[in-house]
């Protein structure tokens, strides 16, 4: 965002009126999901009983055999009992991706951001509905974040990394960082293979330094950030909320909604700057951030698209 979309925030803020609506929870969406699992059983039982039984009886009545009963006859019995029982069951699982990477990490440049609408934001507090107070102003805003992402050299980069399923992977890490565009292009920027200077925002591995926490559960990634900051018009706009989104995601392109709350005395900060009235950002604000039972927070929610780049 540029400082005009900063100026066009406000001044919009003063001119609309904020009529309420309903709250709805935030909502959702659910892909099936296909797990391949190859799974190779094998049972060998071995059962070999051999019984032997040798009983001998020796007396001494004088009749030529070998028992007491005195009929003269040979009685031999061999009963001999060996049981050996061998069971092996051999259970081999050869489980594979269902929806597999080309590679563990990936880096996408935002192409397309517009503010969500009032019921499409996310619960940044808690309580179950959806948070996004600044959807009021969405058509001031939106026109002047189209005009800012056709002009502007500085770009929001989305990444993901340690992906080993777009289906279903509890172990994955995120960022969302600014970065800016050094070739002098704006028009290529959203090429898929554009390259973008992040400086101190990524590390020596090239991920964003903000680490968030990342779950993909049935081809849907959901991501928190504990803390972000973006640069816009000669201000940082840092979170009061963590930074929440939810989306898709594929080797070549992603797609979600982010959301977070500014904190309100960083807006009236900036509606001072901008010769606007201060108190507009407390007006407006409807987050209760520190659990004080005080409004300090403004939510906003965008909706984005993203295609694939690079960072250095």
């Amino acid at each position: 965002m540029s400082r005009y979309v900063v100026s066009a925030l406000l001044l919009a803020g003063c001119s609309e009126t904020y009529s309420g609506g309903e709250d709805d929870p935030k909502g959702s969406s659910e892909d099936s999901a296909v797990e391949t699992d190859a799974d190779t059983d094998s049972d060998s039982d071995t059962d070999t009983d051999t019984d032997t039984d040798t009983d001998t009886d020796t007396d001494a009545d004088g009749d030529g055999d070998i028992d007491a009963d005195g009929d003269g006859d040979l009685d031999s019995d061999t009963d001999s009992d060996t049981d050996t029982d061998t069971d092996t069951d051999t259970d081999v699982d050869t489980g594979t991706a269902s929806c597999p990477p080309s590679g563990p990490d990936f880096t996408y440049v935002v192409e397309t951001l517009e503010v969500a609408g009032s019921r499409d934001g996310l619960d940044l507090d808690g309580d179950g509905t959806s948070d996004n107070v600044l959807s009021v102003i969405k058509s001031s805003l939106d026109d002047s974040i189209v005009d800012a992402m056709a002009t502007t050299t500085s770009v929001i980069i989305v990444q993901l990394w340690n992906v080993d399923d777009w289906c279903e992977d509890p172990d994955v890490y995120g960022g969302i960082l600014s970065a800016t565009d050094t070739d002098g292009n704006v028009a290529d920027n959203y090429s898929g293979s554009e390259a973008f200077d992040a400086g101190s925002a990524i590390d020596s591995s090239g991920h964003s330094t903000e680490v968030g926490t990342v779950v993909i559960a049935s081809s849907t990634w959901s991501i928190t950030v504990a803390s972000a900051s973006f640069e816009a018009g000669g201000f940082t706009l840092t979170n009061a909320t963590p930074v929440y989104g939810v989306g898709t995601a594929d080797d070549a392109s992603i797609a979600g909604t982010m959301g977070f709350a500014l904190p309100a005395t960083l807006m009236e900060e900036i509606a001072a700057a901008e010769g606007y009235d201060p108190d507009l950002a407390w007006s407006l604000a409807d987050i209760d951030s520190d659990g004080d039972g005080t409004y300090d927070a403004l939510s906003i929610a965008f909706e984005f698209t993203g295609v694939t780049g690079s960072v250095y």
